[in-house]
């Protein structure tokens, strides 16, 4: 009650007028409306909500300005859009000014290697600039389809020098917060919602199919230069055209080749982490499995329904193209919207990232790191385990609670097969087939969850071709990396061995059971 009384007592006046497309620049920006935005993003992140259009629409997402918001038309949203998306709809409904880069160039055209633009080696600079002023007013919907038009990844593919909309800022608590913007450039882009204790980032990213999912930040946001625009950035105050390095808290830090905090050596992932946890960064191994189990889980329920969008718009029922595209992970049309060789690629890091993660607390614990917090606790598994071994008492509260999570009903995976009958999936069937999963949006729905076994691919209606290219795909599904600049462009008979040979171990039981 107390929460809502506060949301209320926030709402501007008028909140329950009429909703308008009206956007009538009547404010400036300061730090109350900074403060506002990241609160407004904060609730939409952990409310759940599945689309723009859906956060945007509900009170329990947007309970600041729902009232306002007219629903005659749709927002729409990809991973590009959602957090310009989110900041310009924001402004629209306090009626403050906004501007952002409308249009973008190659940096440095005559260097560049890549002929889409959203992958140029050498990053862009803005070329256009699209601006909402003091006493102008405009259609606040319109506006956000101007804008999504305009938008890509290659938007944030900029170098901090230039006069962009978003400015490297210091990694610390109360700078990176709910608001702030993740930009990898293996062509993703994702906004902050959350900052828990332990100094974990939760975000919202979209997706082609228009969904909305939650996500880390950890190693599927890739690392590069500052060309690139990569790592966590702040909006740049609006129409601010100072020089970015007096911008407040601007800092080049997170472009660093080391990282330590009090002379001890970290990765960057765990840099970050440690200062948003105001300094310091301890594990309990057992808690760091269930919550990296827990957002797997929740990324696999995910892609039901980015496949089922394929499913239900025909693609699979239509014939294979002749060729793929120029590249599988940055393109248009259809396949752009219905494949999903990127958020696969994320999937398999962060299944890699698991088992890595468990390891290396294993192996700091063995060291007898202080970094490590367990409590020697009995557990299924520790029936055998020496009193005083704490190690295998680690190791077998691990095994418990990875078992615990996969048979938890969040980490069953449920489909339905062409016929209608479901399938369901456990993690442990996940892991197995992992690197089976077509990203390929012309397969049948079998194929797309990696079904191995005849009774389940009895039901796959796809002809020969298609099986051709499903298996002519292998080494793209075992590639971890996103490589833009490799031309994929091929027919099957001339299609060479893309990818990489063998995919790599991701089975962290096996590796548990045999520490026991």
């Amino acid at each position: 009650m107390k929460v809502l009384v506060l949301f209320l007592a926030l709402l501007p006046v008028g909140a329950f007028s009429a909703p308008s497309f009206s956007w009538k620049v009547t404010k400036s920006w300061n730090n109350s409306y900074e403060d506002k935005f990241s609160e407004f993003i904060r609730i939409m992140g952990e409310s759940g909500c599945k689309s723009l259009h859906a956060c945007l629409t509900s009170a329990s997402s947007n309970p600041f300005y729902v009232n306002k918001t007219p629903t005659t038309k749709r927002f729409l949203a990809d991973c590009a859009d959602l957090p310009y998306a989110l900041r310009m709809y924001f402004a629209w409904m306090e009626g403050l000014p906004f501007d952002y880069v409308s249009g973008v160039a190659q940096a440095e055209p005559g260097k560049e290697t890549s002929s889409d633009i959203r992958y140029t080696k050498f990053g862009n600079k803005p070329s256009a600039i699209r601006s909402f002023t003091a006493g102008n007013t405009y259609d606040g919907h319109q506006e956000m389809i101007r804008l999504i038009n305009s938008v890509s990844t290659a938007t944030f593919r900029m170098h901090y020098d230039y006069l962009t909309d978003f400015y490297p800022v210091t990694i610390a608590p109360k700078i990176v917060r709910a608001g702030t913007v993740a930009y990898d450039p293996a062509g993703h882009a994702a906004i902050i919602y959350k900052i828990e204790k332990d100094g974990r980032i939760k975000m919202m990213d979209a997706h082609p199919d228009q969904s909305i999912t939650r996500i880390t930040y950890d190693k599927k946001f890739t690392r590069s230069r500052p060309a690139h625009g990569a790592g966590l950035k702040n909006w740049r105050p609006e129409l601010d055209k100072r020089s970015t390095n007096t911008l407040p808290n601007f800092s080049t830090e997170q472009f660093n080749k080391n990282f330590s905090i009090d002379g001890q050596k970290l990765s960057f992932y765990e840099f970050v982490r440690a200062r948003l946890a105001g300094g310091s960064l301890s594990f309990d191994p057992v808690d760091e499995l269930s919550n990296m189990m827990k957002e797997l889980c929740s990324n696999l329920q995910d892609r039901v329904a980015a496949v089922d969008a394929a499913i239900k718009a025909g693609i699979s029922t239509k014939n294979h193209p002749d060729r793929l595209p120029e590249n599988i992970y940055g393109t248009s049309g259809e396949w752009e919207e219905y494949s999903t060789p990127s958020r696969d690629a994320r999937l398999k890091v962060a299944f890699l990232e698991l088992k890595d993660e468990v390891v290396r607390y294993l192996d700091l614990y063995k060291s007898g790191s202080k970094r490590v917090i367990y409590k020697p606790a009995a557990s299924k598994y520790s029936k055998n385990c020496a009193a005083n071994n704490s190690y295998c008492f680690l190791v077998a509260s691990l095994m418990s609670e990875y078992e615990n999570n996969v048979m938890s009903s969040a980490c069953i995976i449920t489909y339905k097969k062409s016929d209608g009958s479901k399938q369901k999936l456990s993690f442990t069937n996940m892991v197995d087939r992992l690197f089976k999963l077509s990203f390929d949006p012309y397969n049948c729905i079998e194929l797309r969850w990696g079904a191995n076994s005849r009774e389940e691919l009895a039901s796959c209606r796809d002809d020969q071709n298609k099986w051709d290219w499903y298996a002519a795909e292998q080494g793209l599904r075992n590639q971890l990396e996103r490589d833009y600049d490799q031309k994929m462009n091929f027919g099957l008979r001339d299609v060479p061995k893309l990818g990489v040979s063998k995919a790599p171990d991701i089975d962290l039981w096996s590796v548990l059971a045999k520490e026991l």
